[in-house]
């Protein structure tokens, strides 16, 4: 879809500085992909924060836990 926007030409320059893109088209499209995937990770990241959502992760918790008996062993056999 193609749709007309005023955008300074000042913006504009800055627009293809931050995405370094040279061309007006795809500098435009990159950073609106960009501004949008942001968003989207700042409202996943509310939610989660807000405890919405959560995550299960039982495979990690036990290597955590076995990690750590692993590292209080090497701690009492390098005491001993």
């Amino acid at each position: 879809m193609k749709i007309t926007v005023e955008i300074s030409e000042k913006e504009l320059e800055k627009i293809t500085k931050l995405t370094g893109n040279r061309k007006k088209g795809p500098a435009i499209r990159q950073l609106l992909g960009e501004a949008l995937a942001s968003r989207r990770r700042a409202e996943i990241t509310a939610r989660y924060l807000k405890g919405q959502w959560s995550a299960e992760l039982p495979a990690f918790e036990a290597t955590r836990q076995a990690d750590r008996n692993g590292a209080l062993t090497l701690a009492e056999q390098w005491r001993d």
